[in-house]
Parts: C-alpha cells; structure tokens; sequence
C-alpha cells in the first residue's frame, strides 16, 4: 500500500507538470498569435506614416538612366513592371518603413558634419554616382537582383563610419569596385553583406541570413 501511495502521488506530479507545461505553450502560441495579428494590423497605419515618393527629385539622377538599366534585364521585365521598378527606386531614395529617410536623407545627414564647401560637394557627386549604381540593380525583383537590401544596410553604416574617420575617399571607391564585382559575378553576395569595411563595422552579422527586404 506504500509503494502504490507513492507511484500514484508521483504520477499526480507528473501530470500536474505535464498540464502546466502544456499551458505554458499554449500561452507562447497565443501570445504569438497576437503579436502577429497585430504586427499586420498596425503595418497599413505606419505606413501611411510616410507617404509614398511621386515627384522626380532634381537631386537624383534623371530617370532615363533606370529606364535604361530596367530595358537591359529581360529577365526581370517578365516578373516586374516598370512601374514597380521606377517605385522602389523613389524608396531607395526618399525612404520608406524599413529604410527611413532612405539615401537621400542619410547624404544630407551626413553633409551637415563636413565643413569644407569643396568637400562637401565632391562627397555629395560620389554619393550620387554610387547611389545610382546600387539602386538600378536593388530596385529589381528578388529572383534576379545581385544586390540585397543587406548589401545597402552594410554599405550605408559603413558610409556613416568613413566620414566619422575621414575615410570616405577610400570607402566610396571601395562600395564602386564592390558592386562592379557583384554585377560582374566575381564576388558572391554572402560576402559583402558581412564584409567588415572598418574594424567594428559588425551590423550585417547582426541580421539572420533570412533578413531581406
């Protein structure tokens, strides 16, 4: 009679455990569950947030030149409509939910910490040529682009870090012969999203390899 008092009581704790745990779980899904609805809930108002690009900024370079790098890829005209196309390069520059401020801001950002007029204005030309060549290849769909949105999130943090050093010269010629080698096939994507620029330049490595947009 001992031993069965003492089997049973045990197995009341085990079951006690396995309901408690089973609640737990239950508890995380749900938890999940909402956190998700709500995720797609509030993802339409923050993006009336920012209002979609409509105007051709001056500042950019003319469209002609993304008209003629869209002709170029067949490819990517049978899955993307250049109106698609010509959108995400108005978000690469103005902006949108994930790139807030987008290149344009992240320039006139960086101009205000640069003192000398003629820097200024050679920093500005460099950044448009070399935003020119990123956009024209991001904007496309994700089956057939070679430059990922993690490239531009390495890229522009590493942009940030020359001007802090005084480094731009050599990292904007740096991004140019990176992108020539992704267009031209000898380097692989995997290695410029985690490429570390200057010694703590770590933010790629911080995003799984599933992070994309």
């Amino acid at each position: 009679m001992i031993t069965l008092k003492k089997l049973t009581r045990f197995q009341h704790l085990q079951l006690r455990y396995r309901g408690e745990r089973y609640l737990t779980n239950v508890i995380r899904s749900y938890s999940v569950f909402l956190f998700l609805l709500a995720g797609l809930v509030l993802l339409p108002s923050c993006s009336v947030l920012q209002s979609e690009p409509t105007d051709w900024s001056a500042d950019w370079p003319p469209e002609s030149y993304f008209q003629a790098a869209y002709q170029l890829d067949k490819a990517n005209q049978t899955e993307q409509s250049y109106a698609e196309y010509i959108l995400w390069i108005k978000r690469f520059y103005s902006g949108w939910l994930f790139y807030p401020g987008g290149w344009d801001g992240m320039v006139q950002q960086l101009l205000t910490t640069k003192k000398v007029p003629v820097s200024n204005a050679w920093f500005r030309q460099e950044m448009l040529q070399v935003g020119a060549s990123i956009s024209s290849e991001w904007a496309k769909s994700d089956n057939h682009r070679l430059i990922n949105s993690r490239h531009l999130l390495n890229w522009s943090d590493a942009v940030r870090r020359s001007v802090a050093l005084g480094q731009e010269k050599w990292l904007l010629a740096e991004i140019t012969a990176d992108v020539v080698g992704l267009l031209d096939g000898t380097l692989s994507a995997s290695v410029i999203s985690s490429k570390p620029y200057f010694a703590s330049d770590n933010m790629a490595e911080e995003f799984g390899d599933d992070f994309d947009f």
